[in-house]
């Protein structure tokens, strides 16, 4: 019977091979935030260069985003969302709102009321990472700033 065997010792081989396997090590914190507030404003224009119906006066339900960039701060923000909202309807939304926007530029196309948007914000102190403009649900204008950062404001926040 083999349960009244004695009892052998078993042979080991006399190495072992111990196989490494590299494991990924954690991604990367992020160095960088960015939060994003939309916008609504009404607003009429006309495109007089324009060949077909935008040439005549038309109005849009327009939304603007806006997304910031930067570190944390002691708080664990970027910005403070109440500070954004403040800032973006001062510079953007309190001027364009229910206006004929061929009063604010000549050429008020959502090219260039995307970057007058910048502009104003810029000129704010905002952080800016980029905007959209939407000029209808389906179309839109979007600026992202350059990535040496010559497109944004800094740290030097005026909010």
């Amino acid at each position: 019977m083999l349960l009244d065997a004695p009892a052998r010792p078993v042979a080991l081989p006399p190495e072992r091979v111990v196989t490494t396997v590299a494991v990924p090590s954690p991604a990367p914190r992020p160095t960088q935030t960015r939060l994003t507030c939309s916008f609504t404003f009404e607003a009429a224009h006309r495109l007089p260069w324009h060949p077909g119906k935008c040439a005549g006066l038309h109005g849009h339900s327009y939304r603007l985003d806006v997304t910031v960039t930067g570190p944390l701060d002691d708080n664990g923000i970027v910005m403070d969302f109440d500070d954004l909202h403040a800032i973006v309807h001062r510079q953007v939304i309190d001027q364009w709102d229910h206006r004929d926007l061929n009063l604010v530029l000549d050429n008020p196309t959502a090219e260039l009321l995307a970057n007058r948007a910048w502009e104003l914000l810029v000129e704010a102190g905002i952080p800016l990472a980029g905007i959209r403009l939407w000029e209808t649900p389906q179309s839109w204008v979007e600026l992202i700033a350059e990535a040496d950062g010559g497109g944004e404001a800094g740290s030097n926040h005026a909010w």
